[in-house]
């Protein structure tokens, strides 16, 4: 849901926590489920830390656009449902 990479196997998209503390981040796990986006395995790097040297607000934005637009595919395709 960042850079547009296709995904035929399924094999190449995953789920990305938020680092954030505010998400429920902390110190030895992850945020909720709900706070991740759908990302590449090269993006999911980069939000990460693990490559590039994006400073701490352009992987907040990264991830929070990305984000957006997987809460809007996951309602757009009815797997998750909004009242």
């Amino acid at each position: 849901m960042s850079c547009g990479v296709e995904n035929p196997n399924g094999d190449l998209i995953c789920l990305a926590h938020s680092n954030e503390l505010r998400d429920g981040r902390g110190a030895y796990f992850k945020s909720k489920d709900l706070y991740g986006a759908f990302l590449c395995h090269r993006c999911h790097d980069l939000v990460d830390g693990r490559v590039g040297r994006l400073v701490r607000e352009d992987k907040h934005d990264m991830l929070k656009r990305a984000w957006i637009e997987s809460m809007r595919w996951a309602i757009d395709n009815d797997h998750l449902g909004v009242k």
